[in-house]
């Protein structure tokens, strides 16, 4: 059994980085300012940003927010132009972006979707999950430099079929179970804990399991290494 872990986790190594915008391409919005909803709104007209609720970086410098390019944050977006950006608040600086799909205008917001921010206490690193009805469909790391560069790593594909493996040696087959991070947290040292449930939604069975990476970068690139996958007796 311990070599079939020590196996998994050795597959589970991936060395990427995606999106690391140089300081002369950044796109600054103004300054993220309240609106009329407890929310901040980053720009104004076409192509301003509003920030997502509780994803705020514990410097109050960072946070998530969504925006489409051609229509304001006020008003229900099309979903196919939805982006999903990691800014600076002091001038809307766009430090990373992606194709999202919440979106919240303040009196409405998309439907069974969550968009989630769990960061480091220095700020510099992000754990950003995005959940559905009954699970979540993207976990994304963020490195932020020195210099508010930023590099993302795609963490559900290193994450997923890990867990998954370990559910395999327990059930004949993981069909029809989703993936759902109940609760994740990083460190300082890129250190992630998680508690990962696969289970099959509306009342089918379940099998919860603490996962254990460690997330290091070298220059552009991000690396994430599984350290550990145990069962763990955590319902949902």
């Amino acid at each position: 059994m311990r070599r079939s872990v020590a196996l998994v986790i050795a597959g589970a190594v991936l060395l990427m980085a995606v999106t690391r915008l140089a300081a002369a391409e950044i796109e600054r919005l103004g300054p993220c300012k309240p609106d009329a909803h407890d929310g901040l709104i980053c720009g104004t007209g076409d192509g301003a940003a509003r920030v997502i609720a509780d994803t705020t970086s514990p410097s109050e410098r960072l946070a998530l927010a969504w925006r489409t390019p051609g229509g304001p944050p006020t008003e229900q977006p099309d979903d196919d132009d939805i982006e999903l950006l990691l800014i600076r608040l002091a001038d809307g600086a766009i430090l990373a972006k992606r194709k999202g799909e919440y979106w919240d205008t303040g009196e409405s917001h998309s439907n069974r979707k969550e968009e989630k921010a769990a960061w480091s206490r220095d700020s510099r690193l992000m754990v950003e999950t995005f959940d559905t009805r009954f699970s979540t469909d993207g976990a994304t790391v963020y490195a932020i430099g020195a210099d508010d560069k930023a590099s993302t790593l795609d963490l559900i594909k290193i994450m997923e079929p890990a867990v998954r493996a370990q559910l395999r040696r327990r059930v004949k087959s993981d069909e029809g179970y989703v993936f759902l991070v109940q609760r994740v947290g990083i460190d300082i040292r890129g250190r992630i804990r998680a508690l990962v449930h696969l289970w099959v939604p509306k009342e089918g069975p379940f099998a919860a399991f603490l996962v254990t990476a460690t997330v290091t970068r070298k220059g552009d690139a991000l690396a994430a290494r599984i350290r550990a996958i145990r069962r763990s007796r955590q319902t949902l």
